[in-house]
């Protein structure tokens, strides 16, 4: 029966790949949050304009021209805000993904070093039956030489 030395270090890396993946699932939430929420806020700034149009002809006092012209810049700082979140969290991402991908190398690496030596094993008993049963065979057909 093959028994693989590493195990423990198998079972540990498949551990943090675990670790990784959800870590990275995570990043991939929080980005697709900032994404959102830059959807919403470039979708209120287009609603506001679209309000501001419809009511600039009725507007006649200056200071709420002014309101809706600070209303506006605030939503533009609102969308770029969330942009540069959301750019930021794709590096996060980005990083997180580079961790997974280490990680499975180093896993793979280690599973396709398992396989080397349990096929290694598999042939050094097979080569060991063969020649027992050639042994075998060599007794047997020995002793019908003897006989006849």
């Amino acid at each position: 029966m093959f028994k693989y030395r590493l195990d423990p270090l198998l079972q540990f890396r498949k551990m943090k790949e675990e670790e990784a993946q959800r870590g990275l699932a995570e990043a991939d939430r929080v980005y697709y949050g900032f994404v959102n929420e830059g959807e919403r806020a470039l979708g209120r700034k287009v609603e506001s304009i679209l309000a501001l149009s419809k009511k600039i002809g009725d507007i006649v006092n200056p200071r709420l021209l002014g309101l809706y012209d600070n209303f506006r810049l605030g939503m533009n700082a609102d969308a770029q805000k969330s942009g540069r979140q959301a750019i930021s969290a794709m590096e996060i991402v980005d990083m997180e993904r580079d961790k997974l991908v280490q990680i499975m190398k180093s896993k793979k690496t280690l599973e396709l070093h398992k396989e080397m030596l349990g096929k290694r094993y598999n042939d050094e008993i097979t080569r060991k039956e063969r020649i027992e049963s050639d042994d075998i065979a060599m007794t047997r057909f020995g002793r019908k030489e003897r006989v006849l």
